[in-house]
């Protein structure tokens, strides 16, 4: 059982630990705070230190570790008081000495923390609380405030951009310095999808000089020197108060002027490299944006300009009109234009506007301002109708020329252009073969002189031995001679018919074809045979003579003469007349007549022939001719040309060749060529040969047949008388 210590005093040897040994002891636990002599319990005991330390912390509950906490400071007190002294106190007061901080230092109003001063790695942070301004303030006068992001300088609470600098009135600068040959100025960078780097800075490329620089792609892309000259892309050149380059291709010196407001223009202005299609080494204007294709004005390098070209080639070469106002703005002086695409036009106004002087090169070119001189001041003083051009001097000899070259030159004279198919109606023209061509009538060429001195009238020369050819239509007067109102002339047929040839005419009347032409290429004219073109005499009807050659058809040609007639008469009759007459010329005696239709009438009927012995040879007595005449067969026939019905279409008595030849008497036909007659009546003829019979020597047999007669009858007429007489 648990052994009670009831009395204050135990004797000795009491308690021995075999006594006390598994023995649990307790006592009584003194009330918190107890101060008597009392035994102190383990419970009193935990109490009272569970008092003392009050939930301190586990760092802080044991005397060593708050020995610790005050430094191990035995004179903590002394320590802490001499530290305070050193502090300011909450009221405020009077700093001697340099403030130092580890932590952030909370600035209040009430409980409400307006803001902190902060420090970490060597800086200094201090925070406006709740979106508030900080303030920086001297003389009571605020100096510069920080609203968010915004810094303002002078402008009170209104701080609209980033850094706002503001003064009420006087002069507001903003000024950084630094020592000579050093770079100074501002820096704006800009990151992100677009990052950008500039500076405004001095010394950055030349000291002494201001330049907007790319810091991005390290290039100074505006300068200004000490004389107030600016480059752009370019240090400024000497003397010139904006000089614009830079070593970039195409754009690097590119002056653009945009007015971008309604209506508003856009120029611009650059020095081209070889990237350009206008071509390097230029000074080049125009409108819109930078392009070749856009240039109105262009200098090269030899000074020389363009005006709607990018290629002069003059001091000034203009592509387009041009127009000079003397006087207003709507009265034209003088306009350089084109009339198609590579030809000038000058133009040349009065006071009214109108166009007086046109200088064309590809066009029409006149003058209309009154009378033109070349040479002389004359040319107003000239005969009224031969003034609007004078051209000459006035002494020593004078010309005016057409230089055409090779080509056509002209002079010509011009009607109405509503009354002719051509703008000018006549004229000279000069060509490159050296002919002069007279010209009338819509440009129709009426008389050329060639080269050689040959004459053309209505033809181009083309006779070498001639001086003089006319040409024109057929049958017509080709030169015509009059007098006291008779004419005559010459004209001539080209054709292919028998009438072709050279042709007099009194008045309107051919009386004479002339012809020498060969027979190579040319048709029967049914007269003399194939190919034959005599020259013909006409008469006043249709009857003419004729005089030329006969085709024997073997090459060989002799002279011949003969006669055409119409045997109709006036009346449409068929009327047989004389056709060649002798005729004496005191007597009047026709003494001989070969009639048309073939008949021949002489006046003493004799027909003759050569018949002299000297000039026969092997003269001997002919053969019996008794068989051939007995063999001949007379005929009577109709001539197949007479025209059926005719009056002349009756019975002829005559022999037939083929029956000649079938007779044994070859010797006395003989072939010609078929006339026209035989070739209507047989078309099979054309081409061919027809059969004639010599009837003179027919006639010849026949008398010889006779005498062979003469000579039987006078045998039986002597037979007969011998009978007779028995």
């Amino acid at each position: 059982m648990a052994t009670q210590i009831k009395t204050g005093l135990i004797a000795n040897d009491a308690i021995t630990d075999a006594k006390i040994a598994n023995v649990a002891l307790t006592g009584v636990t003194a009330s918190s705070g107890d101060s008597s002599t009392s035994l102190a319990t383990t419970a009193f005991v935990v109490g009272e230190i569970n008092s003392l330390i009050d939930s301190a912390p586990g760092a802080l509950n044991t005397l060593n570790e708050l020995a610790a906490a005050m430094g191990d400071d035995a004179n903590f007190s002394t320590t802490v008081t001499n530290s305070i002294a050193t502090k300011l106190p909450l009221a405020g007061g009077t700093m001697t000495g340099t403030l130092a901080m580890d932590a952030a230092i909370d600035i209040k109003s009430g409980s409400a923390i307006h803001g902190t001063i902060t420090t970490s790695s060597n800086s200094l942070t201090l925070n406006a609380r709740n979106t508030g301004h900080l303030i920086f303030q001297s003389g009571g006068n605020e100096k510069m405030r920080l609203n968010g992001s915004n810094v303002g300088i002078g402008t009170g609470a209104n701080v609209d951009e980033l850094l706002h600098i503001e003064k009420s009135s006087g002069t507001t600068l903003v000024k950084t310095e630094v020592a000579a040959n050093s770079v100074v100025g501002l820096e704006i960078k800009k990151t992100g999808s677009t990052t950008s780097n500039w500076r405004i800075v001095d010394g950055q490329t030349v000291n002494g000089n201001l330049e907007i620089y790319d810091v991005t792609d390290s290039r100074s892309v505006m300068m200004f020197d000490g004389d107030g000259d600016i480059g752009m892309g370019v240090t400024p050149a000497t003397h010139a108060k904006l000089t614009l380059g830079g070593t970039a291709t195409s754009y690097s010196s590119v002056l653009a002027f945009d007015n971008n407001t309604t209506g508003g223009a856009t120029f611009f202005m650059l020095a081209s490299d070889n990237t350009w299609s206008a071509g390097g080494n230029k000074f080049l204007m125009g409108h819109g944006g930078p392009s070749s294709s856009a240039v109105d004005v262009t200098i090269d390098a030899d000074g020389y300009v363009g005006i709607g070209t990018t290629s002069p080639s003059r001091k000034l070469d203009v592509r387009g009109a041009v127009r000079f106002s003397v006087n207003t703005s709507t009265h034209e002086t003088f306009v350089f234009t084109t009339q198609a695409a590579n030809d000038a036009k000058q133009i040349m106004k009065n006071a009214s506007s109108n166009d007086t002087i046109i200088l064309n090169t590809g066009g029409v070119s006149y003058f209309n301002g009154g009378n033109v001189g070349i040479g002389t001041t004359q040319a107003g003083n000239m005969h009224t109708n031969a003034s609007k051009l004078v051209v000459g001097t006035g002494s020593g000899d004078q010309g005016m020329a057409v230089f055409a070259g090779t080509s056509v030159g002209r002079y010509a004279f011009a009607r109405a252009a509503a009354n002719n198919s051509d703008t000018y109606d006549g004229g000279m023209s000069y060509d490159g073969n050296r002919n002069l061509k007279f010209h009338t009538n819509a440009n129709a060429t009426r008389m050329t002189i060639d080269g050689s001195g040959r004459v053309g009238i209505n033809r181009t020369p083309a006779l070498s031995s001639s001086k003089l050819e006319v040409g024109g239509a057929d049958n017509v007067r080709l030169i015509a001679v009059e007098a006291s109102g008779h004419t005559g002339g010459i004209g001539i047929n080209g054709g292919t018919t028998k009438s072709r040839g050279l042709q007099l005419f009194a008045g309107a009347n051919i009386i004479a074809t002339l012809s020498n032409q060969t027979n190579v290429g040319y048709v029967a004219d049914g007269l003399f045979g194939t190919n034959a073109r005599p020259t013909r005499l006409n008469c006043t009807g249709s009857g003419q003579m004729l005089f030329g050659y006969v085709d024997s058809g073997s090459g060989l040609y002799s002279a011949a003469m003969g006669m055409e007639f119409d045997e109709i008469n006036g009346l449409s009759q068929t009327q047989w007349v004389d056709g060649w007459v002798m005729k004496a010329t005191v007597s009047g005696t026709k003494t001989l007549r070969i009639e048309t239709d073939g008949d021949i009438y002489n006046v003493n009927g004799t027909f003759s022939s050569g018949s002299d012995r000297r000039i026969k040879k092997e003269i001997s007595d002919a053969s019996s001719q008794w068989d051939d005449v007995k063999a001949v067969r007379v005929r009577k026939f109709k001539l197949g040309a007479t025209a059926p019905g005719s009056p002349h279409d009756h019975f002829h008595i005559g022999v037939i060749a083929q029956e000649i030849e079938e007779a044994g008497m070859n010797g006395l036909v003989k072939e010609t060529t078929p006339d026209d007659g035989h070739i209507r009546f047989d078309p099979s003829l054309a081409g061919d040969k027809i059969k004639t019979v010599k009837y003179s020597i027919l006639q010849m047999k026949a008398f010889k047949a006779l005498q062979e007669a003469m000579e039987k009858i006078e045998t039986l007429e002597a037979k007969v008388a011998a009978l007779e007489a028995k």
